[in-house]
């Protein structure tokens, strides 16, 4: 079986991490979303790469010390806006999997908890697989929901040989 999954959603065209990405993913055929997740400083997940805003917006920051409200008045690579996580699995939803990637601290364990709040009232659970490079984060999420799909992300160690 062929799993295509859009990085960021169509990344290559499109600004990373927004619904405009997304969609242009999914009419291209993908049925696989993967994008990154940051807490606002009002503990409301939001849908962006890096912890600072600068690389993609005409902000600038870190995320976790900015409101949704500010993050919203951002704009991306000039033509986007950062979404909320409820946001995109609302958009995403009957359309394509999340691959929801947890970012930020390992101390915060809010981002876990709101992240699966979220999966839970948009009714994603089934479909959505949460990931990250924390381990952590990971063992978080397993403690507080038997039902999702978990994946860690390690990179490739220099010895290995595929």
């Amino acid at each position: 079986m062929e799993r295509v999954i859009a990085h960021r959603g169509f990344s290559s065209l499109y600004p990373e991490n927004t619904l405009k990405a997304f969609e242009e993913a999914i009419k291209c055929g993908c049925r696989t979303i993967e994008f990154d997740v940051h807490l606002s400083s009002d503990n409301i997940p939001v849908v962006i790469h890096d912890e600072k805003v600068n690389r993609v917006t005409n902000g600038s920051g870190y995320v976790k010390d900015l409101s949704v409200k500010a993050l919203k008045e951002l704009s991306v690579f000039e033509t986007g806006k950062i979404p909320t996580l409820h946001e995109t699995l609302l958009f995403l939803k009957g359309r394509a999997k999340p691959i929801i990637e947890l970012k930020g601290p390992s101390t915060n364990q809010h981002l876990e908890k709101k992240v699966l709040e979220s999966l839970n009232k948009v009714g994603m659970m089934k479909e959505a697989q949460i990931i990250s490079f924390d381990l952590e984060k990971i063992d978080v999420v397993r403690e507080l929901c038997s039902d999702v799909q978990l994946g860690y992300i390690q990179r490739r160690p220099k010895h290995a040989t595929f």
